[in-house]
């Protein structure tokens, strides 16, 4: 199988890390990105930890911005700055230069990147289909798990996530 690109905004991590899943993550058949801004983002020193242990280990690739590419994401950023954050850009400009999907939890940046047909972009619920498909996590652990993330992200798209709780309970017996 052929790895895919990713690039993973904050949000997809610190939700994958409420919910005790991100080894899971990182188990997946994926070549996993972010950037600099992302995890100078985290300030939790427990979340922070656990995510540079994927840094360490190679699994997590940090790209780092060099003064020439923050100019440039300075200038994308300021078209955008009422709407997303830097960190936000940072992902989705990383994204378009990898050739990479964008990982996010994030509704303005979905909805502009979306809109700007720059790059495919996912969320969470991606995120436990994959874990599902390559047989990392079963679907009623799935069903588990992101009912536990509903309860504890308000942000997430509700109906989305409840029909997919409801596609996976049917099917228990499949995968």
């Amino acid at each position: 199988m052929k790895k895919l690109y990713v690039v993973s905004d904050t949000n997809i991590f610190l939700d994958l890390i409420t919910i005790d899943m991100l080894s899971a993550f990182f188990s997946l058949e994926f070549e996993f990105h972010t950037t600099d801004f992302v995890i100078a983002e985290i300030k939790d020193k427990d979340q922070k930890k656990k995510v540079e242990k994927y840094i360490d280990d190679g699994k997590l690739i940090v790209k780092q911005f060099d003064n020439t590419e923050t100019a440039e994401l300075i200038t994308s950023f300021s078209s955008y700055s009422s709407k997303i954050s830097i960190q936000d850009c940072s992902v989705w400009l990383y994204a378009k230069k990898k050739c990479a999907r964008l990982l996010t939890g994030d509704l303005q940046l979905r909805k502009i990147v979306e809109q700007e047909k720059t790059v495919q972009v996912s969320g969470i619920i991606y995120v436990f289909d994959e874990l599902i498909n390559q047989n990392i996590i079963t679907k009623m652990q799935a069903c588990k798990k992101l009912t536990e993330l509903m309860l504890i992200n308000s942000r997430l798209p509700n109906r989305t996530c409840s029909e997919r709780i409801t596609l996976w309970s049917k099917n228990y017996g499949s995968k």
